[in-house]
Protein backbone atom coordinates (compact mmCIF):
# COMPACT_ATOMS: atom_id res chain seq x y z
CA UNK A 1 0.00 0.00 0.00
CA UNK A 2 2.77 2.32 0.71
CA UNK A 3 5.41 0.71 -1.67
CA UNK A 4 4.04 3.97 -4.00
CA UNK A 5 4.37 6.30 -1.83
CA UNK A 6 7.90 8.39 -2.89
CA UNK A 7 8.57 11.11 -0.71
CA UNK A 8 6.54 13.09 2.42
CA UNK A 9 7.44 17.15 2.64
CA UNK A 10 7.68 18.18 6.23
CA UNK A 11 7.96 21.89 5.89
CA UNK A 12 9.76 23.57 8.20
CA UNK A 13 10.69 27.36 8.99
CA UNK A 14 13.80 26.37 9.77
CA UNK A 15 16.13 23.84 8.56
CA UNK A 16 18.91 23.47 10.13
CA UNK A 17 16.99 24.15 13.28
CA UNK A 18 14.41 21.02 12.65
CA UNK A 19 16.99 18.70 11.55
CA UNK A 20 18.45 18.89 15.06
CA UNK A 21 15.53 18.86 17.03
CA UNK A 22 14.46 15.83 14.50
CA UNK A 23 17.73 14.35 15.73
CA UNK A 24 17.60 14.75 19.31
CA UNK A 25 13.96 13.09 19.47
CA UNK A 26 14.70 10.47 17.35
CA UNK A 27 18.38 9.81 16.82
CA UNK A 28 18.11 9.13 13.15
CA UNK A 29 20.73 11.16 10.59
CA UNK A 30 19.14 13.29 8.41
CA UNK A 31 21.01 13.71 5.26
CA UNK A 32 21.62 17.61 3.20
CA UNK A 33 19.58 17.59 0.29
CA UNK A 34 20.20 20.68 -2.32
CA UNK A 35 18.49 23.81 -3.04
CA UNK A 36 15.86 24.21 -5.43
CA UNK A 37 17.00 27.57 -7.55
CA UNK A 38 14.20 28.31 -8.66
CA UNK A 39 11.59 27.73 -5.92
CA UNK A 40 13.64 29.78 -3.51
CA UNK A 41 14.05 26.25 -0.94
CA UNK A 42 16.56 24.11 0.30
CA UNK A 43 16.08 20.50 2.11
CA UNK A 44 17.51 17.51 4.12
CA UNK A 45 16.15 13.65 3.49
CA UNK A 46 15.69 10.70 5.43
CA UNK A 47 15.37 7.39 3.83
CA UNK A 48 12.13 5.70 5.12
CA UNK A 49 11.31 3.13 2.76
CA UNK A 50 12.63 1.60 -0.55
CA UNK A 51 12.43 3.96 -2.13
CA UNK A 52 10.55 6.48 0.20
CA UNK A 53 11.90 9.32 1.78
CA UNK A 54 10.69 12.13 3.95
CA UNK A 55 12.13 15.42 3.16
CA UNK A 56 12.64 18.70 5.47
CA UNK A 57 12.13 22.01 3.25
CA UNK A 58 12.64 24.91 4.01
CA UNK A 59 12.58 28.24 2.83
CA UNK A 60 16.59 29.46 1.98
CA UNK A 61 17.78 32.67 3.64
CA UNK A 62 19.07 35.10 1.07
CA UNK A 63 20.27 38.22 0.77
CA UNK A 64 18.38 38.45 -1.97
CA UNK A 65 14.46 37.99 -2.09
CA UNK A 66 12.55 35.34 -4.05
CA UNK A 67 10.31 37.11 -5.40
CA UNK A 68 6.94 34.94 -6.14
CA UNK A 69 5.05 32.26 -3.84
CA UNK A 70 6.86 30.02 -2.26
CA UNK A 71 5.50 26.07 -3.08
CA UNK A 72 4.67 23.47 -1.11
CA UNK A 73 2.23 25.65 1.46
CA UNK A 74 5.85 27.33 2.96
CA UNK A 75 4.43 31.21 2.36
CA UNK A 76 1.17 30.07 4.51
CA UNK A 77 3.31 27.91 7.21
CA UNK A 78 2.29 28.28 10.93
CA UNK A 79 3.95 25.47 12.33
CA UNK A 80 6.46 22.41 11.21
CA UNK A 81 3.92 20.15 9.84
CA UNK A 82 3.93 17.75 6.98
CA UNK A 83 2.25 19.78 3.92
CA UNK A 84 2.68 17.79 0.82
CA UNK A 85 3.10 14.48 0.01
CA UNK A 86 4.37 12.62 -3.48
CA UNK A 87 3.53 9.25 -5.08
CA UNK A 88 6.35 7.64 -7.80
CA UNK A 89 4.68 7.31 -11.34
CA UNK A 90 5.94 6.10 -14.28
CA UNK A 91 3.11 7.83 -16.47
CA UNK A 92 2.63 11.06 -14.90
CA UNK A 93 0.37 12.35 -18.28
CA UNK A 94 -2.34 9.81 -17.98
CA UNK A 95 -2.57 9.92 -14.15
CA UNK A 96 -2.64 13.45 -13.89
CA UNK A 97 -6.43 12.83 -15.61
CA UNK A 98 -7.46 11.54 -12.24
CA UNK A 99 -6.00 15.12 -9.89
CA UNK A 100 -7.98 16.86 -12.67
CA UNK A 101 -11.29 15.24 -11.99
CA UNK A 102 -10.38 15.65 -7.88
CA UNK A 103 -8.93 19.25 -8.14
CA UNK A 104 -7.77 20.94 -11.54
CA UNK A 105 -4.77 22.97 -10.71
CA UNK A 106 -3.26 19.40 -9.45
CA UNK A 107 -3.03 18.07 -12.89
CA UNK A 108 -0.72 21.06 -14.38
CA UNK A 109 3.04 19.05 -15.32
CA UNK A 110 6.19 20.73 -14.61
CA UNK A 111 9.92 19.58 -15.24
CA UNK A 112 11.58 20.39 -12.12
CA UNK A 113 15.32 19.89 -10.90
CA UNK A 114 17.94 20.81 -7.68
CA UNK A 115 21.22 20.84 -7.53
CA UNK A 116 22.79 18.20 -5.22
CA UNK A 117 25.31 18.94 -2.46
CA UNK A 118 27.65 16.98 -4.59
CA UNK A 119 26.92 19.09 -7.57
CA UNK A 120 25.23 16.75 -9.96
CA UNK A 121 21.34 17.56 -10.46
CA UNK A 122 18.65 15.80 -9.80
CA UNK A 123 15.51 16.16 -12.76
CA UNK A 124 12.13 15.07 -12.67
CA UNK A 125 8.95 15.65 -13.96
CA UNK A 126 5.73 16.21 -12.02
CA UNK A 127 2.25 17.91 -11.62
CA UNK A 128 1.99 20.71 -9.62
CA UNK A 129 2.08 21.11 -6.14
CA UNK A 130 0.80 24.69 -5.34
CA UNK A 131 1.57 27.17 -2.94
CA UNK A 132 -1.53 27.15 -1.14
CA UNK A 133 -2.97 25.30 0.88
CA UNK A 134 -0.94 25.02 3.61
CA UNK A 135 -1.71 21.83 3.58
CA UNK A 136 -2.74 19.97 0.16
CA UNK A 137 -4.20 16.10 0.79
CA UNK A 138 -4.14 14.93 -2.30
CA UNK A 139 -0.66 13.72 -3.57
CA UNK A 140 1.36 15.13 -6.29
CA UNK A 141 2.86 12.53 -9.06
CA UNK A 142 6.06 12.42 -9.40
CA UNK A 143 8.74 10.51 -12.16
CA UNK A 144 12.55 11.04 -12.00
CA UNK A 145 13.08 9.53 -15.27
CA UNK A 146 17.04 9.04 -15.57
CA UNK A 147 18.14 10.61 -11.99
CA UNK A 148 19.03 8.56 -9.42
CA UNK A 149 16.59 8.20 -6.95
CA UNK A 150 17.33 10.89 -3.95
CA UNK A 151 17.23 7.27 -1.81
CA UNK A 152 20.09 5.18 -3.37
CA UNK A 153 23.15 6.67 -0.77
CA UNK A 154 21.36 6.80 1.97
CA UNK A 155 20.93 3.66 4.90
CA UNK A 156 17.43 2.55 5.78
CA UNK A 157 17.22 3.81 9.74
CA UNK A 158 14.00 3.72 10.52
CA UNK A 159 10.27 2.51 9.01
CA UNK A 160 6.86 3.41 8.27
CA UNK A 161 4.54 2.59 11.71
CA UNK A 162 1.79 4.40 10.00
CA UNK A 163 0.48 7.10 7.23
CA UNK A 164 -3.12 8.77 6.96
CA UNK A 165 -4.84 11.93 5.93
CA UNK A 166 -7.90 13.65 7.96
CA UNK A 167 -9.71 15.65 4.68
CA UNK A 168 -13.57 17.22 5.17
CA UNK A 169 -14.27 15.05 1.39
CA UNK A 170 -12.84 11.72 2.47
CA UNK A 171 -15.05 9.87 0.31
CA UNK A 172 -13.74 11.56 -2.62
CA UNK A 173 -10.06 11.63 -1.55
CA UNK A 174 -10.29 7.87 -0.83
CA UNK A 175 -11.90 7.24 -4.82
CA UNK A 176 -8.72 9.27 -6.18
CA UNK A 177 -6.14 7.50 -4.32
CA UNK A 178 -7.64 4.58 -5.27
CA UNK A 179 -7.52 5.36 -8.83
CA UNK A 180 -3.90 5.60 -8.24
CA UNK A 181 -3.21 2.74 -6.99
CA UNK A 182 -2.49 3.91 -3.02
CA UNK A 183 -5.27 2.93 -1.22
CA UNK A 184 -4.39 4.95 2.35
CA UNK A 185 -6.39 5.92 5.37
CA UNK A 186 -8.21 8.70 5.24
CA UNK A 187 -10.33 10.46 8.23
CA UNK A 188 -12.83 13.05 7.94
CA UNK A 189 -12.36 16.21 9.27
CA UNK A 190 -12.94 19.85 8.89
CA UNK A 191 -9.29 20.69 8.27
CA UNK A 192 -6.48 18.60 6.14
CA UNK A 193 -3.93 16.91 8.07
CA UNK A 194 -1.34 14.43 6.83
CA UNK A 195 0.82 12.25 9.93
CA UNK A 196 2.84 10.24 9.73
CA UNK A 197 4.28 7.29 12.07
CA UNK A 198 7.66 6.30 12.46
CA UNK A 199 9.30 3.63 14.14
CA UNK A 200 12.67 4.83 15.45
CA UNK A 201 16.08 4.11 17.44
CA UNK A 202 14.17 6.04 20.08
CA UNK A 203 10.60 4.56 20.11
CA UNK A 204 7.34 5.62 17.96
CA UNK A 205 7.42 9.33 16.72
CA UNK A 206 4.75 10.89 14.73
CA UNK A 207 4.89 13.95 12.66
Amino acid sequence: MLQKVDHIIYAVADLDQSVKKFKEATDLQVFPGGEHQDRGTHNAILRIGDKTYLEFLAKKKSSQPFHSQTWMGLDLLQEDKITRWSLASDNVEQESLFLKKFKEPLANIVIGSRAKKDGSMLNWLMTSSMPAPEVEPAPFLIDWKNSVHPTAELPLQCKIKSFSIEHSESDLLKKLLEKLACPLEVYTANESSLKLTLETPKGIFTL
